[in-house]
Parts: C-alpha cells; sequence; structure tokens
C-alpha cells in the first residue's frame, strides 16, 4: 500500500462511531459517509498524520501507530492520552459517541495482525456491554478456562507456515506454549485437546505445501511416550513446534528450487527475445503469467541487478560483438539488438559506455 511505518514498536486500534447500532438504511449509510469523512480530518489534525488509519467497516476505522525506540515506558500511556484526545473531540465536534478496542504494543512489523486482533476483541467487549469509552485488550475479561487457539491465529500460524517463515512461526509458537502453559494453567485432558488440534493443523498443511501425506506423516509424528503429565507434554510440545519448522523449512526449500527454476526460464527468454524492439518488462510479466511488480522485484532479489539494466546490458554487450567483429551498419546492428531506432541506440550507447559507435568501431579496428 505504500505505507512507511517509522518506528520499530507498533499497535493497532478499532474505533467504532457509536448510533448505528440499530441498522444501516440509505440515509445512515450517506450520514456515516459524510461522518467518516469528518472523523478522519480529526485523525489528520490530532495526530499530524502520524498515524495510518484505514475503513474496516461503514462504521469503524482501524488506527495504525507506530513508536521509536525511546520512552518504552511512556508508550501505552500516550496511546491513551492520544485516543482520549480524539474521541473528546469527536463528541466535542460532531456530537458523535465513539468506542475505542487498543491491541498491545508489539515489536516488528509481523506483530500488527495479532495487535489489531487484540483491538478488535476489546471492542467486541465494548460493545457487548454497550459501552463507549476506550477499553486496551490487557484490561478485558480472560476466559481460562478452555484452551486459547482461535480460529483467525490458526489462520495466521497456517499462512505463515505456507509462506516458509520460520522465525515468525516459532514466536508464535512460543507465545501458545506461554499463554496455554503458563498463563491459563490449564489441566492436561485440556492441553492434550490443544495439541491434538494444532496436530490437526499440521495435517490440513501438508497437502497444500506439496509434502508427501503419507511418508511426512511417518517421519514427524510428534506424539508418543507420556501424555499424561506436564513434563510429557512440555516434551511432545517441543516435538510438534519441531513439525512445524520441518514444514517451513520444507516450503523455504521448494521455494528456492521453484525460484532457481524461474530465474533460469526468465533469463533463457531474455537471451533468446532480447532482439525484439517490444520486449520490456510487461511483456515479459505477460508471458511468465505473472505481474510486473513481483517480476521487478523477484529479478532485483535473485541477481542483484535491475530488470531493465540487464536487457539493456545484453543488448549492448551484443551489440559491441557486432561493432567489433562485422561492417553492418549502425541501424542494422541497432535493429539486431533489439532498438526501434538507430538514434536511441546511439544515445544509449554512448551513455552505457562513454563513446560514440563510431568511436568504438574505430578503437576495436586499430
Amino acid at each position: 500500500m505504500g505505507i512507511e511505518a517509522q518506528g520499530n514498536h507498533f499497535a493497532a486500534a478499532v474505533l467504532q462511531l457509536r448510533g448505528y447500532d440499530s441498522g444501516l438504511d440509505r440515509h445512515a449509510l450517506e450520514e456515516l459517509d459524510v461522518r467518516r469523512v469528518m472523523v478522519k480530518d480529526i485523525l489528520s489534525e490530532i495526530t499530524h498524520g502520524s498515524v495510518h488509519f484505514h475503513d474496516v467497516a461503514e462504521d469503524q476505522i482501524a488506527l495504525l501507530f507506530a513508536f521509536g525506540p525511546e520512552d518504552p515506558e511512556g508508550r501505552t500511556a500516550y496511546l491513551a492520552e492520544l485516543i482520549r484526545r480524539i474521541g473528546d473531540t469527536i463528541q466535542a465536534r460532531l456530537n458523535l459517541a465513539t468506542s475505542f478496542g487498543i491491541g498491545s504494543i508489539h515489536e516488528n512489523l509481523l506483530n500488527i495482525s495479532r495487535s489489531y486482533e487484540e483491538a478488535r476483541r476489546a471492542l467486541e467487549y465494548l460493545l457487548w456491554r454497550s459501552q463507549s469509552g476506550v477499553m486496551r485488550f490487557d484490561e478485558s475479561p480472560k476466559e481460562s478456562s478452555g484452551y486459547y487457539y482461535p480460529a483467525d491465529l490458526e489462520l495466521r500460524m497456517s499462512n505463515l507456515v505456507k509462506a516458509g517463515e520460520e522465525a515468525a512461526v516459532t514466536a508464535l509458537l512460543e507465545e501458545l506454549h506461554r499463554i496455554n502453559f503458563e498463563e491459563r494453567r490449564l489441566s492436561v485432558p485440556m492441553l492434550r485437546l490443544f495439541m491434538n488440534e494444532m496436530w490437526g493443523t499440521v495435517v490440513k498443511l501438508l497437502p497444500q505445501v506439496g509434502m508427501d501425506e503419507g511418508r511426512a506423516l511417518e517421519q514427524i509424528k510428534p506424539f508418543s511416550g507420556d501424555m499424561a503429565s506436564y513434563d510429557g507434554l512440555q516434551s511432545n510440545y517441543r516435538s510438534l513446534a519441531s513439525v512445524y519448522r520441518q514444514v517451513c523449512g520444507f516450503v523455504s526449500e521448494h521455494k528456492k528450487s521453484q525460484n532457481v527454476r524461474s530465474l533460469e526460464d526468465i533469463v533463457e527468454l531474455l537471451h533468446e527475445a532480447f532482439p525484439q524492439a517490444d520486449l520490456c518488462l510487461d511483456s515479459v510479466a505477460d508471458r511468465m503469467n505473472i505481474s510486473k511488480g513481483y517480476l521487478s522485484q523477484f529479478f532485483k532479489e535473485q541477481t542483484g541487478v535491475n530488470f531493465s539494466d540487464y536487457l539493456e546490458d545484453l543488448r549492448m554487450s551484443k551489440a559491441k560483438e557486432l561493432l567489433a567483429k562485422t561492417n553492418l551498419p549502425v541501424y542494422e546492428i541497432a535493429e539486431r539488438v533489439g532498438y526501434s531506432s538507430s538514434n536511441t541506440f546511439c544515445r544509449a550507447f554512448k551513455r552505457i559506455n562513454g563513446i560514440s559507435t563510431s568511436e568504438f568501431r574505430r578503437s576495436k579496428a586499430i
């Protein structure tokens, strides 16, 4: 989206515009459209453009706050005060009540989704109680009778594994361990249910990432030995975490081999088709059936060279060979290496090589 989040700690909040609980007819939707614009103006004014915001429903706006490394103790107080000012200003100017759910402040961008889900749950509690005001996630009641592995977190875990993000998966596994083994003090049967559900996530992931299910299940069965004590469950959880890392490793290796094949196909296409004047980032992306943005980023990551620079260098290498070894006129060489006109070719040649085509040809003839 082009957002540059300045900072290394992040928190999300969800702003609910109150008074529309009875439904949204056409009149209410039109009114909400106007009020959202006015609310965003207030947000920009109070935060001086330092907070990113985005509509998540007709009457809800998500806010993203970024914090630098300074004053870690004051972040929570600053955030609470800023949101209080936003709510008070909206009330004073628009006569509109608000509710805010605030997620915890987390380090690194990967945890923004976690903070957002916390903010959403805190807001849901406020709305369930029909309350305005502000609710931080750490202030909301916690259910401790069951294990913690909600559907949205399972989806996040699955997406991270399928992306091969081993570090993020490990961090999430550690968080789940802390919540379920330490904070909630679950019974042994409840912990077994929790771990069985997590094992079910792995089983569902295997066909999605292309692992052979039969062989994989034999190789990475995690549960063995004692499942009737906390020590045994701890040991089996470590085995389960190892399984998740194995799947991440498989995905990463598979992506690497796919990347190698994809790069080989792109380079082969460039070497075969560079004499075509219409060959460019867009046309290669079309032939490879990928977006030009992805192709540009992928090519730079894999080769360390921009796509356009690589293609231009390829054309220039062939041009220098033809200038040095043949007596072909410049306009024909330009055509053979993919330039639509000799003027364009000559300007590009001098820009890149520092001398004209005629000077280059004379130097090679000596």
